[in-house]
């Protein structure tokens, strides 16, 4: 047996007899964060929209993940693999990148604890891990949950969320559950993740190609290729702007960019991401050498 879904059943149970909500409420929740998910060209689940009943109807895939306990399969997050990486830099470190402060995010109160598994040696309902990570955060960083106007959570099942982040601290309740025509889309302003990668410049002869792959285009109107010789000025290499191929969707495809006729030297390439917004990103290829 997997442990951790039939802790999480029978937390949902203690949470529905304390509160006094019912299965239904907790089924909202679900509905609500499939909706949002259509919003997010990086959600795994962004064309399922569930609706109330079918979150509530138990068959086909969705079914009690214990018998006798309230958690459903539309309760519980997928499994997924992925990755994430941040850079952590002093502000003598941003000098030597050359990276402005204003284009950084600050690292202002950071903290972790962790709670023991077992149902037994803790109170479930109010996780004391969650609440003194928080709260330690928020006292190295000077400010309150009152200060806070957006939260990136995460745990596997819907109420589990709630609780965590449901109080200011673990005597408080949780907070409010939707009834059934609660309907809260989310603004996903920048989804997490990176929408180019493998950005790649090789020499061939007088030719260099740079290619690139973009995982999404929900955000992108096109792409310019800039080159910088060892002496010289930066220069478009491309004529016209190089159209994103599903702009606005969330698909993505290889392009491959060829410059030719160049004279021996060394060059810098740069890719130009040009927003549906208007917005304008810079990403920088590796120096080419281009043989006599």
């Amino acid at each position: 047996m997997y442990v951790f879904p039939h802790i999480f059943a029978e937390v949902m149970k203690l949470y529905m007899e304390t509160h006094g909500v019912t299965e239904e409420q907790l089924a909202q929740i679900a509905v609500i964060e499939y909706g949002n998910a259509k919003y997010n060209p990086y959600a795994q689940m962004q064309k399922v929209q569930p609706t109330l009943e079918e979150v509530m109807r138990i068959e086909g895939i969705n079914r009690y993940v214990v018998e006798g306990l309230p958690l459903k399969t539309y309760d519980c997050s997928q499994i997924s693999d992925g990755y994430a990486a941040m850079i952590l830099a002093t502000e003598e470190g941003l000098k030597r990148l050359g990276v402005a402060k204003g284009d950084c995010v600050e690292l202002a109160g950071y903290a972790q604890a962790t709670d023991p598994l077992r149902k037994g040696v803790r109170d479930v309902l109010r996780p004391q891990g969650a609440f003194t990570a928080m709260h330690t955060a928020y006292e190295m960083a000077g400010v309150t949950a009152a200060d806070v106007n957006v939260a990136e959570v995460h745990d596997a099942v819907a109420q589990y969320v709630r609780d965590e982040v449901g109080g200011a601290s673990a005597n408080d309740p949780a907070i409010p559950l939707p009834n059934t025509q609660d309907d809260a889309p989310a603004a996903i302003i920048l989804p997490t993740g990176l929408p180019v990668t493998d950005l790649q410049a090789v020499a061939q002869g007088q030719e260099v190609t740079v290619s690139w792959r973009t995982n999404n285009e929900a955000q992108i109107l096109g792409f310019n290729v800039l080159r910088k010789p060892a002496v010289g000025p930066v220069g478009q290499a491309n004529e016209e702007l190089i159209a994103a191929e599903h702009a606005g969707s969330n698909m993505g495809t290889v392009y491959r960019f060829s410059d030719a006729g160049l004279a021996p030297g060394t060059y810098t390439y740069m890719l130009q991401v040009i927003r549906l917004d208007g917005a304008i990103e810079e990403i920088v290829a590796q120096v080419v050498t281009v043989q006599p």
